[in-house]
C-alpha cells in the first residue's frame, strides 16, 4: 500500500510542477507580448 502512496505522491508531484511551468511560460509570453506592443506604438 505504501509505494502506491509514494507513487500517486510523485506523480501529482509532477503534474502540478508541469501547471506551474505552464503557467509562468504563459504569463512570460503576456509580458513579452506586452512589451513588443507597447514598443511597436512608440
Amino acid at each position: 500500500m505504501y509505494p502506491l502512496k509514494k507513487f500517486a505522491g510523485i506523480v501529482l508531484g509532477t503534474s502540478g510542477y508541469k501547471e506551474k511551468r505552464r503557467r509562468l511560460h504563459l504569463e512570460y509570453l503576456r509580458v513579452e507580448g506586452k512589451k513588443c506592443f507597447l514598443s511597436s506604438i512608440l
